[in-house]
Formats: C-alpha cells, structure tokens, sequence
C-alpha cells in the first residue's frame, strides 16, 4: 500500500513529466528537420529576364516528397511570383528549380518550401539567418535566399546596340582612308 504523501507527489510528478508534450503546439514538427547539404543558383550574375536554376543538396533525401521554389521582389517592394515553382529530383539526393527573372533592379529572393516527412519546413529559416550575408529578413520570422540584380551598362559598347557598333566602325574607317 501506498503512503499518503506517495499518493499526493505521484501525480504533481507525471504532471511534470507530461508537461513539455501538452504545452508543445500541434503543429510543431517532430522530425528533424531535411538534411539540407547545400542551396545554390546559377548563374551567379542575374538580369532581367535571366533564367535562374535552383539547386538544393541533401545528405539523405528518402522521405522529401516534395519541394516548392516561392520566388518573390524583396525591394524596392515586397512582391511574389505566382504559381510556385516545383522543383524536379535529378539525381539522387539533388533536386533542382527554375524561374525567370521579372524584375529590371533591386533584390530579388526566394524560399524552400520542402516536404518532408508529411510535414512543411520553410527554408532557409531563423537560424539559417545568422551569419549568411545571402538570407535576408524580408519581413518578421520571413527570410529568403537573396539575389542582388545586375543592370547592364548602356555606355558600354558590349551593352549597345549592333547598329551603334556599327557606325563607330564605320567612322573610324573612313577617317583611316582620308588620311
């Protein structure tokens, strides 16, 4: 038989115990979060209208079912591209995305959506954020995988037009023949 003071700390105990899984949310995930290996695009200089692929490494893709890209303007205004972009599984353990670039200037972002396990993890997250100068805040609790957008020069002659080219040569043509 069971003391009194037994039966009096018995359940203060269990509650205890209990405790952190009754106060943990529902939607908390459980599992670990993916093993992301590493996040990467190419090209590393974008434009406007450049396609840019997305690449995502795992060390063990087994339970990812699924990964969407959610491309989106950071500045000069927060603006999101729609549809989000499905990502494709290339080989073992590497998926891969793309998007065409909207924007003419400012930064441009974007962010993992990955299944993993039946459950959605954001990527990159808060404690990617720390450290990493190509993940930015984009609002409170929001981050993104960031890329700063090139503007061509129209000074130079790479960026000008072949018509333009073509009279510069031609002038310098005609001065070399009248000398």
């Amino acid at each position: 038989m069971l003391k009194k003071k037994t039966l009096l700390v018995l359940p203060l105990v269990l509650g205890l115990l209990l405790a952190p899984s009754l106060l943990r949310p529902a939607q908390v995930a459980l599992a670990a979060f993916p093993p992301v290996l590493s996040v990467s695009h190419s090209p590393s200089t974008v434009y406007y209208q450049t396609n840019v692929t997305v690449m995502v490494t795992f060390t063990d893709d087994t339970n990812v079912s699924s990964i969407l890209v959610q491309y989106c303007a950071l500045e000069p205004e927060f603006l999101c591209h729609f549809p989000k972009i499905t990502m494709i599984r290339v080989s073992p353990n590497t998926w891969q995305g793309a998007f065409v670039v909207q924007e003419e200037s400012g930064v441009i972002g974007y962010e993992l959506q990955i299944t993993f396990n039946d459950q959605l993890y954001l990527a990159p997250n808060a404690s990617d954020f720390l450290g990493h100068s190509n993940i930015v805040e984009a609002s409170p609790g929001v981050f993104y995988f960031s890329i700063d957008l090139n503007q061509e020069t129209k000074t130079s002659p790479f960026g000008a037009k072949p018509l333009l080219i073509g009279f510069v040569f031609l002038a310098i043509l005609i001065y070399r023949k009248r000398r």
